[in-house]
Protein backbone atom coordinates (compact mmCIF):
# COMPACT_ATOMS: atom_id res chain seq x y z
CA UNK A 1 0.00 0.00 0.00
CA UNK A 2 1.34 3.63 -0.64
CA UNK A 3 -1.12 5.44 1.70
CA UNK A 4 -0.93 4.63 5.99
CA UNK A 5 -4.80 4.97 5.70
CA UNK A 6 -5.32 2.07 3.31
CA UNK A 7 -3.21 -1.00 4.97
CA UNK A 8 -5.20 0.25 8.24
CA UNK A 9 -8.74 -0.41 6.12
CA UNK A 10 -7.26 -3.87 4.99
CA UNK A 11 -5.82 -5.11 7.96
CA UNK A 12 -7.24 -7.30 10.55
CA UNK A 13 -6.66 -8.14 14.38
CA UNK A 14 -3.16 -9.60 15.19
CA UNK A 15 -1.96 -8.10 11.73
CA UNK A 16 1.58 -6.72 11.36
CA UNK A 17 1.75 -3.90 8.92
CA UNK A 18 5.94 -3.14 8.03
CA UNK A 19 5.97 0.48 7.27
CA UNK A 20 8.52 1.78 4.51
CA UNK A 21 10.56 5.09 4.76
CA UNK A 22 8.52 7.57 3.98
CA UNK A 23 6.33 10.89 4.97
CA UNK A 24 2.78 9.65 5.92
CA UNK A 25 -0.52 11.31 6.68
CA UNK A 26 -1.01 10.36 10.87
CA UNK A 27 -4.24 10.92 12.94
CA UNK A 28 -5.71 7.60 12.15
CA UNK A 29 -7.13 5.45 15.21
CA UNK A 30 -5.89 2.03 16.14
CA UNK A 31 -8.60 0.00 16.90
CA UNK A 32 -7.68 -3.60 16.39
CA UNK A 33 -6.23 -6.02 18.96
CA UNK A 34 -3.05 -6.86 18.78
CA UNK A 35 -2.01 -4.90 15.54
CA UNK A 36 1.97 -4.72 15.12
CA UNK A 37 2.88 -1.44 13.06
CA UNK A 38 6.78 -1.66 13.01
CA UNK A 39 8.64 1.13 10.74
CA UNK A 40 12.01 0.64 8.97
CA UNK A 41 13.59 3.11 11.11
CA UNK A 42 12.79 6.17 12.63
CA UNK A 43 14.96 8.13 10.73
CA UNK A 44 12.71 7.10 7.59
CA UNK A 45 9.41 6.59 8.14
CA UNK A 46 7.24 9.42 9.66
CA UNK A 47 3.90 9.96 10.40
CA UNK A 48 2.62 13.74 10.28
CA UNK A 49 -0.38 14.95 12.18
CA UNK A 50 -1.86 17.99 11.19
CA UNK A 51 -1.14 21.18 14.01
CA UNK A 52 -3.43 21.01 17.27
CA UNK A 53 -4.17 17.02 16.23
CA UNK A 54 -3.06 13.67 17.22
CA UNK A 55 -0.37 11.45 15.58
CA UNK A 56 -2.07 8.55 16.29
CA UNK A 57 -4.39 7.24 18.96
CA UNK A 58 -4.67 3.37 20.52
CA UNK A 59 -8.14 2.21 21.53
CA UNK A 60 -7.30 -1.71 21.75
CA UNK A 61 -5.11 -4.48 23.62
CA UNK A 62 -1.82 -5.72 22.78
CA UNK A 63 -1.04 -2.92 19.93
CA UNK A 64 2.93 -3.35 19.01
CA UNK A 65 4.10 0.12 17.65
CA UNK A 66 7.97 0.18 16.80
CA UNK A 67 10.63 2.40 14.46
CA UNK A 68 9.23 5.60 13.36
CA UNK A 69 8.62 8.82 13.83
CA UNK A 70 5.30 10.62 14.92
CA UNK A 71 5.94 14.79 13.70
CA UNK A 72 3.54 17.71 14.60
CA UNK A 73 0.71 18.03 16.25
CA UNK A 74 -0.63 18.79 20.06
CA UNK A 75 -0.11 15.01 21.03
CA UNK A 76 2.03 12.42 19.68
CA UNK A 77 0.73 9.59 20.95
CA UNK A 78 -2.66 8.96 22.59
CA UNK A 79 -3.60 5.76 24.96
CA UNK A 80 -7.17 6.66 24.79
CA UNK A 81 -8.36 4.32 27.69
CA UNK A 82 -11.11 5.14 30.21
CA UNK A 83 -12.51 4.64 33.44
CA UNK A 84 -14.68 1.60 32.34
CA UNK A 85 -12.33 0.56 29.63
CA UNK A 86 -8.21 0.10 30.75
CA UNK A 87 -6.13 -0.39 27.60
CA UNK A 88 -3.75 -3.44 28.50
CA UNK A 89 -0.84 -4.96 26.81
CA UNK A 90 0.57 -1.80 24.66
CA UNK A 91 4.56 -2.46 23.61
CA UNK A 92 6.24 0.93 22.45
CA UNK A 93 9.85 1.03 21.10
CA UNK A 94 12.27 2.82 19.17
CA UNK A 95 9.37 5.98 18.67
CA UNK A 96 10.86 9.97 17.52
CA UNK A 97 7.97 11.72 19.15
CA UNK A 98 9.17 15.33 17.63
CA UNK A 99 7.43 18.86 17.38
CA UNK A 100 4.82 18.11 19.05
CA UNK A 101 2.91 22.15 20.00
CA UNK A 102 -0.40 22.99 21.27
CA UNK A 103 -2.22 25.92 20.16
CA UNK A 104 -2.08 29.04 22.01
CA UNK A 105 -4.92 31.00 23.14
CA UNK A 106 -6.91 28.51 25.30
CA UNK A 107 -4.21 26.42 27.87
CA UNK A 108 -4.25 23.36 25.62
CA UNK A 109 -1.57 21.26 27.16
CA UNK A 110 1.02 19.33 24.78
CA UNK A 111 1.75 15.76 25.28
CA UNK A 112 4.25 13.54 23.78
CA UNK A 113 3.81 10.05 24.44
CA UNK A 114 0.51 10.46 26.73
CA UNK A 115 -0.75 6.64 28.34
CA UNK A 116 -4.16 7.19 29.60
CA UNK A 117 -5.93 4.57 31.62
CA UNK A 118 -3.31 1.78 30.48
CA UNK A 119 -2.43 -0.95 32.04
CA UNK A 120 0.90 -2.92 31.48
CA UNK A 121 2.15 -0.50 28.89
CA UNK A 122 5.84 -1.03 27.74
CA UNK A 123 7.43 2.45 26.33
CA UNK A 124 11.39 1.60 25.57
CA UNK A 125 14.08 3.66 23.80
CA UNK A 126 11.72 6.42 22.40
CA UNK A 127 13.08 10.03 21.92
CA UNK A 128 11.00 12.77 22.80
CA UNK A 129 11.89 16.05 21.98
CA UNK A 130 10.05 19.73 21.35
CA UNK A 131 7.25 19.90 23.33
CA UNK A 132 5.48 22.82 23.93
CA UNK A 133 2.09 23.74 26.23
CA UNK A 134 -0.10 26.21 24.53
CA UNK A 135 -0.54 29.97 26.13
CA UNK A 136 -3.49 30.48 28.59
CA UNK A 137 -7.12 32.75 27.42
CA UNK A 138 -6.91 35.64 25.30
CA UNK A 139 -8.97 37.26 28.36
CA UNK A 140 -8.64 36.93 31.96
CA UNK A 141 -5.83 34.81 34.27
CA UNK A 142 -4.98 31.66 32.80
CA UNK A 143 -2.20 29.18 33.58
CA UNK A 144 -0.78 28.13 30.32
CA UNK A 145 -0.91 24.80 29.18
CA UNK A 146 1.01 21.77 30.53
CA UNK A 147 4.06 20.35 28.61
CA UNK A 148 4.82 16.09 28.95
CA UNK A 149 7.33 14.05 27.46
CA UNK A 150 5.65 10.80 28.62
CA UNK A 151 2.55 11.34 30.69
CA UNK A 152 1.36 8.40 32.69
CA UNK A 153 -2.04 9.20 33.71
CA UNK A 154 -4.64 6.75 35.50
CA UNK A 155 -2.23 4.06 34.78
CA UNK A 156 -1.68 1.04 36.60
CA UNK A 157 1.72 -0.94 36.08
CA UNK A 158 3.19 0.52 33.13
CA UNK A 159 6.91 0.88 32.53
CA UNK A 160 9.08 3.85 30.62
CA UNK A 161 12.97 2.56 30.19
CA UNK A 162 15.73 4.11 28.15
CA UNK A 163 14.15 7.20 26.80
CA UNK A 164 15.13 10.46 26.41
CA UNK A 165 12.69 13.76 26.39
CA UNK A 166 14.21 17.18 25.93
CA UNK A 167 13.59 20.47 24.83
CA UNK A 168 10.36 20.79 26.41
CA UNK A 169 8.04 24.53 27.32
CA UNK A 170 5.30 25.03 29.25
CA UNK A 171 2.68 27.36 27.87
CA UNK A 172 2.91 30.87 28.80
CA UNK A 173 0.05 32.59 31.54
CA UNK A 174 -1.98 35.25 30.82
CA UNK A 175 -2.62 38.18 33.27
CA UNK A 176 -2.21 37.10 36.48
CA UNK A 177 -1.81 33.45 35.29
CA UNK A 178 0.97 30.88 36.32
CA UNK A 179 2.80 29.67 33.98
CA UNK A 180 2.16 26.47 32.40
CA UNK A 181 4.11 23.14 33.90
CA UNK A 182 6.79 21.20 32.20
CA UNK A 183 7.58 18.03 33.03
CA UNK A 184 9.59 15.20 31.40
CA UNK A 185 7.84 12.20 32.51
CA UNK A 186 4.74 12.66 34.29
CA UNK A 187 2.75 10.05 36.55
CA UNK A 188 -0.22 11.31 37.46
CA UNK A 189 -2.83 9.29 39.80
CA UNK A 190 -1.25 6.21 38.76
CA UNK A 191 0.07 2.89 40.39
CA UNK A 192 3.35 0.49 40.37
CA UNK A 193 4.57 2.76 37.81
CA UNK A 194 8.77 2.01 36.88
CA UNK A 195 10.80 4.57 35.62
CA UNK A 196 14.16 3.40 35.01
CA UNK A 197 17.34 4.48 32.69
CA UNK A 198 16.04 7.68 31.27
CA UNK A 199 17.36 11.00 30.62
CA UNK A 200 15.24 14.16 31.17
CA UNK A 201 17.10 17.49 29.68
CA UNK A 202 16.05 21.37 28.54
CA UNK A 203 12.97 20.87 30.06
CA UNK A 204 11.83 25.15 30.78
CA UNK A 205 8.56 25.73 33.18
CA UNK A 206 6.11 28.78 31.17
CA UNK A 207 6.57 32.08 31.68
CA UNK A 208 4.16 34.10 34.37
CA UNK A 209 1.35 36.04 32.88
CA UNK A 210 1.48 39.92 33.10
CA UNK A 211 -1.41 41.34 34.57
CA UNK A 212 -2.75 44.45 35.34
CA UNK A 213 -2.56 44.57 38.90
CA UNK A 214 -0.50 41.66 39.74
CA UNK A 215 1.88 39.14 37.83
CA UNK A 216 1.81 35.67 37.38
CA UNK A 217 4.17 33.46 38.89
CA UNK A 218 6.19 31.44 36.57
CA UNK A 219 5.32 27.30 36.04
CA UNK A 220 7.25 24.52 37.73
CA UNK A 221 10.26 22.86 35.48
CA UNK A 222 10.33 18.67 36.63
CA UNK A 223 12.52 16.07 34.97
CA UNK A 224 10.21 13.68 36.63
CA UNK A 225 6.62 14.51 38.15
CA UNK A 226 4.41 12.60 40.78
CA UNK A 227 1.16 13.66 41.78
CA UNK A 228 -1.43 11.41 43.64
CA UNK A 229 0.45 8.34 42.35
CA UNK A 230 2.30 5.60 44.77
CA UNK A 231 4.51 2.42 44.24
CA UNK A 232 6.64 4.35 41.99
CA UNK A 233 9.89 3.22 41.47
CA UNK A 234 12.69 5.57 39.59
CA UNK A 235 16.06 4.39 39.07
CA UNK A 236 18.78 5.54 37.10
CA UNK A 237 17.27 8.55 35.84
CA UNK A 238 19.67 11.38 34.95
CA UNK A 239 17.89 15.01 34.58
CA UNK A 240 19.72 18.37 33.72
CA UNK A 241 19.04 22.14 32.17
CA UNK A 242 15.74 21.53 33.88
CA UNK A 243 14.54 24.87 34.87
CA UNK A 244 10.69 26.86 36.25
CA UNK A 245 9.75 29.74 34.30
CA UNK A 246 10.18 33.31 35.20
CA UNK A 247 7.67 35.72 37.00
CA UNK A 248 5.54 37.68 34.48
CA UNK A 249 5.70 41.50 34.41
CA UNK A 250 8.14 43.86 36.29
CA UNK A 251 8.25 46.05 39.16
CA UNK A 252 6.51 45.46 42.71
CA UNK A 253 3.82 43.38 41.25
CA UNK A 254 6.29 41.32 39.18
CA UNK A 255 5.18 37.50 39.38
CA UNK A 256 7.73 34.99 40.81
CA UNK A 257 10.28 32.97 39.25
CA UNK A 258 9.97 29.28 39.62
CA UNK A 259 12.78 26.59 40.59
CA UNK A 260 13.67 23.31 38.04
CA UNK A 261 13.69 20.30 39.79
CA UNK A 262 14.92 16.50 38.97
CA UNK A 263 12.41 14.77 40.72
CA UNK A 264 9.13 16.93 42.12
CA UNK A 265 6.99 14.96 44.69
CA UNK A 266 3.78 16.23 45.53
CA UNK A 267 2.27 15.57 48.89
CA UNK A 268 0.07 12.98 47.15
CA UNK A 269 2.46 11.01 46.06
CA UNK A 270 3.05 7.93 48.45
CA UNK A 271 5.81 4.91 48.71
CA UNK A 272 8.13 6.19 45.73
CA UNK A 273 11.19 4.37 45.42
CA UNK A 274 14.62 6.44 43.87
CA UNK A 275 17.84 4.86 43.20
CA UNK A 276 20.79 6.25 41.39
CA UNK A 277 19.26 9.01 39.69
CA UNK A 278 20.79 12.04 39.14
CA UNK A 279 19.97 16.08 38.38
CA UNK A 280 22.94 18.09 37.20
CA UNK A 281 25.48 15.50 37.93
CA UNK A 282 24.05 15.25 41.90
CA UNK A 283 21.88 13.05 43.95
CA UNK A 284 19.03 15.97 44.57
CA UNK A 285 15.41 15.46 44.54
CA UNK A 286 12.55 17.99 45.58
CA UNK A 287 10.14 16.20 47.94
CA UNK A 288 7.34 18.06 48.94
CA UNK A 289 5.83 16.79 52.68
CA UNK A 290 5.85 13.56 50.62
CA UNK A 291 5.75 9.61 52.24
Amino acid sequence: FDVFDEALAAAAAGTTIRVLGDVYDAGQTLALEGLRVLGEGRDTVILRAAAGGTGLTVSADDVELASFALLGGATGLDVAGTVDRKIQGLVVSDLRVSAIVAPDGAALPATGIGLRYATGAQVSGCDVQGVIGGSGATTGATTGGAASGVLLDHALSCEVSGTTVRDLVGGAGTEAGYGGLARGIGVVTSGGSVLSSNTQTAIQGGVGGDGSYRDGDGGKGAGVYLSASSGTVITDNTSSDVEGGAGGGAGDMAGQAQLGYGLYLEPDALDALVSSSWHQGEPVWFLRDAS
